[in-house]
């Protein structure tokens, strides 16, 4: 609200089986900036929701790996705004802890899953803002950079028992995850048991930036290619490749350059779009595949498979899709 909003009371979560313990000067570095460690850490984040509806379907958000200065969870107040406006609940999650880590994708999926435990906790707690908000039969998983591949974990752990690095670890997340949405993802970072995650019979959109100058490359691309559909059921698969965009203008708080000092000073950010344009981008495509997998409103489903219609409301700029 205007008001700034109201706080819940949220616990923490041990990530310690799914992350390696840091070195110790890193673990000094660290304390300077937060009182938790990975042993602690915050179920936290920022949700959007409409004021009046009720029984909203739910995308819960991952920001990915940034200076660990930095509330990268805070970088998505656009969107969150955007689809609360259009009548979703956004949960932006805090996965700051595991930032400057290595080897962490399967904890950030891990972490994401507490979040979403707790909420739906507290969907039927009358005390709480978000009572009775959420549709616990309707949820997306959305995830930028790390985050964006991140996902597609959280996604395989929702259907396993156990942990599928450690069988010892029992995974309790039974949520009726429907749809993916990956946002310049990396891909492989992760890999349950030595493989490559594939998944089959899910919504799966990624988006990706030509101009990316951090996952330089259409990682994404290679999880779009391991996602599969037996064809049981209605489910789709899409892809957009955005000339001009690129990694950080996607997070507000990250922006144009997807290095940090001194490297950005060789990057070559004349070719982008702005970020406005980059974030109504984001905006547009995102509602129109959360319209038709959590909604099934294919009012604009046609944006995801044939940009050139609405070529007068979106940025001059090359879009390459596929659909699947």
């Amino acid at each position: 609200g205007p008001d700034g909003g109201t706080d819940m009371m949220t616990g923490t979560v041990d990530l310690s089986p799914y992350v390696a313990k840091e070195k110790k000067w890193h673990r000094i570095y660290r304390s300077f900036f937060t009182k938790h460690t990975r042993k602690d850490a915050p179920i936290a984040g920022k949700i959007w929701f409409p004021k009046e509806a009720e029984n909203c379907p739910v995308v819960f958000m991952a920001h990915g790996n940034h200076s660990i200065t930095a509330e990268s969870y805070l970088g998505y107040d656009y969107l969150g705004e955007y689809l609360a406006s259009h009548g979703y609940v956004f949960v932006s999650v805090d996965e700051n802890i595991l930032n400057e880590r290595s080897g962490e994708n399967d904890a950030r999926a891990v972490l994401l899953l507490e979040n979403l435990g707790e909420i739906l906790e507290k969907i039927g707690d009358e005390s709480q803002p978000v009572y009775s908000k959420i549709d616990e039969d309707n949820i997306a998983l959305m995830g930028h950079s790390r985050g964006g591949e991140m996902i597609a974990d959280a996604y395989l752990f929702s259907e396993y028992e156990n942990y599928p690095s450690n069988g010892m670890f029992e995974l309790n997340y039974p949520f009726s995850i429907k749809a993916l949405l990956a946002v310049a993802p990396s891909y492989g970072q992760y890999k349950p048991a030595d493989h490559m995650v594939e998944l089959s019979d899910v919504n799966y959109m990624v988006i990706q930036g030509a101009n990316d100058q951090d996952v330089s490359v259409f990682m994404g691309n290679e999880q779009y290619e391991n996602v599969s559909f037996t064809g049981e059921g209605d489910y789709r698969k899409i892809s957009l490749y955005l000339a001009g965009a690129n990694h950080g203008q996607f997070n507000t708080l990250w922006g144009k350059y997807d290095m940090e000092l001194p490297f950005s000073w060789w990057l070559n950010v004349a070719g982008f779009i702005s970020q406005d344009e980059q974030q109504y981008l984001l905006k547009v495509f995102s509602r129109a595949f959360f319209d038709v997998t959590l909604k099934g409103d294919t009012t604009y489903e046609s944006l995801l498979y044939d940009e050139g219609r609405y070529e007068r409301y979106l940025p001059k700029t090359l879009y390459a899709q596929q659909y699947d």
